[in-house]
């Protein structure tokens, strides 16, 4: 479409290679190791050292969720990637279906992996209160920002698919700490029944 045929054009490096390779840095090295690091940091910053391992634990869940979402939507969706569509030789184009991955462009692996534990991290960090949480969100957020350029500029995603990538990534990655860690009431309301003269109370 013209929107991906627009950012393709505009970004596209004619080397790929160095793109790809930091993509794989960023999305695969940089955002988790980072998450993980700026999870710890923000507990220890408010002394709550006591809270870091189950953070990371919910990170981790909110990151390998994003992941497997991923794995499935591919094999489902089948688009080609940015670079097999523009091959019009058939013998390349076989040989690169010989190759894994020719049909993996939507969604963007990379930029989910990335937006999922930037997002996991945040939501945690802002559930628990932390003073660090917007440098948390803001650090993930700038990784996987980069992490959907550099795949883009390797010609491995379009621009719609990084796009899908980081709504994926981010709805997938935070919802598992929202949904199965968010704090509970300390007080729950319960009915419960009570002897009075004459009868019970509810």
């Amino acid at each position: 479409n013209a929107v991906d045929r627009w950012f393709r054009d505009a970004m596209v490096r004619k080397d790929t290679d160095p793109a790809q390779i930091t993509s794989y840095v960023l999305a695969f090295g940089v955002a988790p190791l980072s998450g993980a690091a700026l999870t710890i940091l923000a507990a220890v910053a408010d002394d709550r050292t006591e809270e870091w391992a189950v953070d990371l634990t919910a990170v981790a869940e909110g990151g390998f969720a994003a992941m497997l979402t991923t794995e499935v939507l591919e094999s489902l969706t089948l688009r080609e990637r940015p670079f097999f569509h523009a091959i019009t030789d058939p013998d390349q184009r076989q040989a690169e279906i010989a190759k894994t991955g020719a049909f993996h462009s939507f969604p963007a692996g990379h930029v989910v992996e990335a937006f999922g534990v930037a997002t996991a991290a945040g939501v945690v960090a802002s559930m628990r209160g932390y003073r660090l949480a917007p440098l948390v969100w803001l650090v993930g957020m700038g990784i996987g920002a980069a992490t959907a350029y550099t795949r883009i500029a390797s010609d491995h995603h379009y621009f719609t698919d990084t796009l899908a990538g980081a709504a994926i990534g981010t709805v997938v990655g935070g919802g598992i700490p929202l949904l199965f860690h968010r704090p509970r009431p300390l007080h729950v309301p319960a009915l419960m029944a009570t002897p009075i003269p004459g009868g019970v109370n509810l």
